[in-house]
């Protein structure tokens, strides 16, 4: 089951065109979307979703994000099929439009694999061991109030920590 559709994908082209005379075809559209809901799927699954695929009648808010993930990744394939060409040399000025659908659809990707944003009814009584390294892969955690505090103390003449 496709969480995205064609005309879904296609309303967010916008003027780009997706037919026979394209770089890319409907067909292809179509086969694009059910590669990213596998995608989508097997990240869910990994963090113990049940059910998978999820649909509109087991949770019909996270269904709806669940297409515009979709959507987000499907974009990003579509749109460096349309728009193929090397990379900018500077990102900072001009970056290719499909970076930002990709960059929308791994983050939340990433978001699923730390088992954020999924409601907690569809995890089921799966527990996950997890530390602070599995959490924060990718970044520093914000500590605030003990960033930068010390955790021990120091005796007045400063030669015993504890």
């Amino acid at each position: 089951m496709a969480y995205a559709t064609n005309t879904m994908v296609k309303r967010d082209l916008g003027r780009l065109d997706t037919s026979a005379s394209s770089p890319i075809t409907d067909t292809e559209v179509t086969s694009i979307i059910a590669e990213i809901d596998s995608q989508i799927d097997a990240v869910l699954k990994g963090v113990g979703v049940t059910p998978v695929p999820v649909t509109a009648a087991d949770d019909s808010v996270f269904h709806a994000y669940l297409v515009s993930v979709s959507i987000w990744g499907s974009m990003a394939s579509v749109l460096r099929a349309l728009l193929p060409g090397p990379r900018p040399s500077n990102r900072l000025t001009t970056t290719p439009s499909w970076e930002f659908w990709q960059g929308k659809y791994t983050d939340a990707l990433e978001q699923f694999r730390l088992g954020n944003d999924i409601p907690s009814a569809m995890l089921g009584d799966v527990t996950h061991a997890s530390s602070y390294f599995t959490n924060h892969q990718t970044a520093e955690a914000t500590l605030g109030a003990l960033e930068g505090a010390h955790l021990f103390t120091v005796d007045d003449l400063g030669e015993n920590p504890w």
